[in-house]
């Protein structure tokens, strides 16, 4: 029987997916969490710029820069929040094709460990009938000498007395 310890290539395989499943979704994560960090960021700088010309502005050129900013700032806002979904249903996709193969590939795995199962046990059964078989017949061995040894010793007693009995009678 070859050894269980040995990993087979779609073992490795499987492991390899896994892992870069695992990685893809590490790097997939990392990606929302930095686009959602940069959008933040630049709302943020947006709202100081805004602050910053309210409390600066004393003519109407001031005014019209604020409308312009805070126009500018919703346009930004709007477009961020459409980037931020488009961002997540492209990670969410990513992350549905990922599970998907990673329940494709662990399916075969289950598939192939029970038909390995199924193997060594339909082996370890045949090794065990023979196994058996040979015991039977070297049993049966022992016994018929056995046997011969018995009748051997039984026929040498009978002789042994018959012997006896007749020097007995002589005397």
């Amino acid at each position: 029987m070859r050894s269980r310890n040995m990993p087979t290539a779609q073992e490795e395989n499987a492991v390899a997916v896994t892992v870069n499943s695992a990685t893809q979704e590490s790097t997939l994560g990392y990606e929302l969490e930095l686009s959602t960090t940069n959008v933040e960021t630049d709302v943020q700088k947006g709202v100081d710029s805004l602050n910053n010309s309210k409390v600066t502005s004393g003519s109407n050129e001031s005014l019209v820069s604020a409308r312009q900013l805070q126009s500018m700032l919703a346009a930004f806002m709007t477009a961020m929040q459409a980037e931020n979904a488009n961002l997540a249903s492209n990670l969410e996709s990513k992350l549905n094709k990922l599970t998907d193969n990673l329940a494709t590939v662990f399916d075969r795995l289950d598939a192939k460990t029970n038909l390995m199962i199924a193997k060594v046990t339909s082996e370890m059964r045949r090794e065990n009938y023979q196994i058996r078989q040979e015991f039977s017949m070297q049993l049966q061995t022992e016994v018929q000498l056995i046997t011969k040894e018995v009748v051997l010793v039984r026929n040498s007693t009978d002789t042994d007395l018959t012997n006896c009995v007749q020097i007995l009678e002589r005397v």
